[in-house]
């Protein structure tokens, strides 16, 4: 059975512009359904959704053990976290009022903020999903065939509600944009690009290094021996960026690379290489590496984007607790009416 986590140190998280929130009104409308560059965090300004744990029940409907599979709500300097729902595991968008997610047993879920619903994504309720991307009204899911061990990259049209297959044997993780389309990866590490309009995919590599992202202005980022590397995408004009080592996680935007070094006391350091200016600069020292980025914020939390989470401000490396497991919890799950 598939599980979500890194197959390797380096965990390369989400790359794209940035995504937006519609300010005329109050409801969630993103052109990106999730955060660009977390599975795990979404966040509109001070309002932080998140992953933290919750009391699960068994069989009998009795709580028995918390796990780290709770979806919640957080403003800053406001009340304590607000559970949204209790079996979470990532691919976090939001799209039109609603949010799409995986749960722990890999259902894609849709999520009905006004009615507070959730249902499977109708066309899909038997699969297997791995990974979930939403650009403008189109949701992009990876399937897993469990008998072949294989992945699938679909599409579905939220408005008409068409899917339809657009490459098989895929990499499971790792959905991103370029230029608005959706890219992702083989099996083997290559990217590919597909063009939803054109309907036509472009494939690239292989390239001597990991590839991390094909960026809108067409400069590949890519990491070898402890190395960032760019080059062109055909592989030439390869360029050094920085070298650092212990590196845990990797966020790009189209402008930075912010990494995390984790140190053997424990704690974590957290950089951002400006692309402009070819210079690293430290953000900050804080308790786990980085999980997320959106706006001027970065979040940190345990593995896999699961509690004690802190924001830091990437401009002034101001740290903020919006999670702290505990502290002022409700007992019972962290269960809570009023979340949405």
């Amino acid at each position: 059975m598939l599980r979500y986590c890194a197959s390797i140190l380096l965990l390369v998280m989400i790359l794209s512009s940035c995504s937006r929130r519609d300010t005329a009104d109050t409801d969630y409308n993103y052109s990106l359904g999730r955060n660009p560059f977390s599975s795990f965090v979404n966040a509109l300004g001070d309002e932080v959704l998140f992953k933290s744990f919750v009391l699960s029940d068994n069989d009998e409907n009795e709580l028995i053990e918390y796990l780290y599979q709770g979806l919640f709500s957080k403003i800053q300097g406001g009340a304590s976290p607000k559970l949204i729902y209790p079996d979470f595991s990532h691919g976090l968008n939001v799209h039109s009022n609603k949010l799409y997610f995986i749960d722990t047993k890999y259902h894609l879920l849709r999520y009905d903020i006004s009615t507070k619903i959730a249902e499977t994504l109708p066309g899909i309720d038997d699969k297997t999903v791995a990974e979930c991307l939403i650009i403008d009204n189109i949701l992009f899911y990876i399937t897993e065939d469990t008998t072949e061990n294989t992945y699938t990259l679909n599409a579905c049209d939220l408005i008409q509600n068409d899917h339809n297959i657009i490459a098989d044997n895929v990499h499971w993780e790792r959905l991103n944009q370029f230029q608005g389309n959706i890219q992702f990866f083989d099996r083997n590490g290559n990217p590919q690009i597909y063009d939803f309009i054109a309907q036509t995919i472009v494939e690239y590599g292989p390239f001597d290094m990991e590839v991390l992202q094909i960026m809108d202005d067409e400069r590949v980022i890519g990491y070898k021996d402890y190395t960032m590397i760019q080059c062109d995408l055909d592989g030439k004009n390869e360029k050094i960026l920085f070298s650092a080592q212990n590196i845990y996680n990797v966020i790009l935007t189209q402008n930075e690379i912010f990494y995390s070094t984790v140190a053997q006391e424990t704690y974590t350091q957290t950089f951002c290489f400006s692309f402009s200016t070819s210079k690293t600069r430290e953000l900050a020292t804080t308790n786990f590496p980085i999980v997320g980025y959106a706006d001027t914020y970065l979040f940190c939390a345990s593995s896999a984007g699961s509690g004690d989470l802190q924001r830091i401000d990437v401009n002034s490396g101001e740290v903020v607790v919006f999670d702290d497991r505990a502290k002022d919890y409700q007992s019972a799950g962290f269960l809570d009416d009023t979340a949405y």
